[in-house]
């Protein structure tokens, strides 16, 4: 399952949001969803698939990190219509953001053809010249992280 919206999620002391698109464990309980994923933390409190990912997947928000990355793992509850089957339907909002702000001024071009690194270098050059927000830019690079080239 997938998350179709941002989640806060919590790890004893730790809190943090996780991103839209993010593949999580989930449960039906009653009428709530409990949510689980173990992520790797950096030091600089980002969330990541694993200590080699290169994209992160949400940030902690609260609690002490300390100064060496390691692996928690998050819960959270949720009701019916924030867990989605697939990745596709999870990000439909991000992908009309990224062609629409994209896309005005030349074609917006396809989010595999990069590596996510290689996004994150285009879209910091391109910023100012569009007028996107922090939040747009937030948006766009998780999303292009998503559907980015992977390295060979």
């Amino acid at each position: 399952m997938y998350l179709s919206k941002p989640l806060k999620m919590k790890n004893g002391s730790l809190s943090a949001i996780v991103y839209t698109g993010t593949s999580v464990q989930s449960e039906k309980l009653g009428k709530k969803w409990i949510i689980r994923k173990q992520f790797w933390i950096s030091n600089e409190g980002e969330l990541f698939e694993s200590s080699s990912s290169e994209a992160p997947t949400g940030n902690v928000k609260s609690g002490n990190i300390g100064n060496n990355g390691f692996y928690a793992t998050f819960t959270a509850s949720a009701k019916d219509g924030l867990l989605v089957c697939n990745l596709s339907d999870a990000i439909t909002e991000m992908d009309s953001l990224y062609y629409e702000r994209c896309g005005t001024c030349h074609r917006a071009y396809d989010p595999d053809m990069y590596t996510a690194a290689h996004w994150k270098k285009i879209l910091e050059s391109m910023k100012t010249l569009s007028g996107i927000s922090q939040q747009e830019e937030t948006e766009i690079m998780r999303y292009l992280s998503l559907l980015a080239k992977r390295k060979d």
